[in-house]
């Protein structure tokens, strides 16, 4: 369980439903990852999306699978999606990473984007996981990667800790957020997952996007660089052969 408690999180989600946009300025990157699976040849009926918080990836998978089961921690937010959504394949359920609400063997896929790094004990995350995958089932997940090019950059500024994010811009995105309190190396995070009872099918990082990168240079041309070639190096493939993307991406195999 995150350090953090359950009302920090109700109030974060609070403010993501007073700005929801169904189509997210995300989208491209929801799709790239359904794509990435399909070009591996990985099908699934049913899916799992671990911290899917007001449901901006929902809406591909519910699009591309049978049967998804979605949870959260926040009740403000699962109480969003059951309002917003209205996929007869879809269900909403509040609950943690830590302590996944399924039968042993229930899922073909399970999505985890952006949840590790918010949990104490990723150890028992992965165990859930493993659990609650069929034998031959795949964890697609994703986590800051601190040995990024950006986060060498633009460094970690430890007098920033608890300002607000807005106010934060030249840290790199990893340490802005307080609730990253695992952010992990590439080589302990592929540790604990073979420790896990996983096996690697496909990993690697993204690109680089956590615009601006240089004091000295404006920050509209940085974005818009970043930006433009963030959705064409995506494009082109999900996964970067380098450790120096903003984030580490991981395609898993339950081989228990």
């Amino acid at each position: 369980m995150s350090k953090f408690n359950k009302n920090y999180y109700e109030q974060r989600y609070q403010k993501d439903v007073a700005g929801f946009s169904v189509d997210s300025r995300r989208a491209y990157l929801y799709k790239a990852r359904i794509r990435t699976l399909k070009k591996l040849g990985i099908k699934a009926k049913n899916v799992l999306e671990v911290g899917c918080g007001i449901g901006p990836m929902t809406k591909y998978l519910s699009s591309n699978f049978q049967q998804v089961n979605a949870i959260d921690i926040s009740n403000d937010a699962i109480n969003f999606c059951k309002m917003k959504f209205k996929n007869p394949n879809v269900k909403f359920e509040v609950a943690t990473a830590e302590n996944l609400p399924f039968k042993d063997s229930s899922f073909d896929i399970i999505f985890a984007y952006d949840v590790y790094e918010h949990v104490v004990d990723h150890n028992i995350c992965f165990k859930e996981a493993q659990r609650v995958l069929k034998r031959g089932g795949v964890l697609f997940m994703a986590v800051p990667n601190p040995q990024s090019l950006g986060a060498r950059i633009k460094g970690k500024y430890p007098e920033y800790k608890g300002l607000p994010i807005s106010e934060r811009k030249k840290q790199w995105f990893g340490w802005q957020d307080d609730t990253h309190i695992n952010l992990l190396n590439i080589s302990e995070w592929r540790k604990s997952l073979l420790n896990s009872g996983f096996e690697i099918i496909k990993d690697g990082t993204d690109y680089w996007w956590d615009s601006p990168y240089i004091s000295w240079i404006p920050d509209l041309p940085q974005d818009i660089i970043c930006k433009i070639s963030h959705r064409i190096l995506t494009r082109i493939s999900y996964f970067a052969p380098w450790e120096l993307g903003e984030n580490y991406i991981g395609l898993y195999i339950n081989k228990d």
